[in-house]
């Protein structure tokens, strides 16, 4: 799947939300969906997990991570949903993907294609261009500032304007 297929379902996903500025509430994405978002305490080493029910699902996320994890771990989540990955229950636990008898072989691009859409859902990049306009990214105060902003980590911050090209 393309960038640019990622960032057209991503802002239809975030249309059908009604979200026009950050953060992105992620729970309104994920119910406008269909979806049921549920925080739980799972193991440490487990971010979370979906449960497929045909085209709706059932979203857990563990309530003991960090707010920025979670509403990564949420949109990732929601990603194998609307992208119609093959299976019926996803466990994120570190970087094992843990998938029942259906699924495909293609894990690992799934994992990327979940993991882009979930970016560009919590940091799209038509509000990031109007965030940044006329401002140089050397500043690392100003990546620490977008990611307070946008509700993730400086981390998911850094990579995803990394991979916009706006910062090598």
């Amino acid at each position: 799947m393309s960038p640019r297929e990622i960032k057209a379902i991503a802002e239809k996903l975030l249309a059908e939300a009604g979200v026009k500025t950050p953060p992105v509430p992620i729970r309104r994405v994920i119910t406008c969906q269909g979806a049921k978002l549920k925080l739980e305490v799972l193991d440490e080493e487990i971010s979370g997990l979906l449960y497929k029910e045909g085209n709706k699902g059932v979203i857990i996320v563990n309530k003991e991570h960090s707010l920025t994890r979670q509403r990564f771990t949420g949109a990732h989540e929601l990603a194998h949903l609307v992208l119609n990955h093959r299976g019926k229950v996803f466990v994120d636990k570190g970087s094992i993907i843990f998938r029942d008898l259906t699924s495909s072989t293609g894990q690992v691009e799934e994992e990327k294609q979940a993991n882009s859409l979930a970016a560009a859902l919590l940091m799209p990049d038509k509000f990031l261009q109007k965030d940044l306009k006329g401002r140089p990214l050397r500043e690392p105060e100003l990546i620490e500032k977008l990611a307070r902003k946008y509700k993730v980590s400086p981390e998911a911050m850094t990579y995803r304007l990394s991979n916009l090209g706006w910062i090598s």
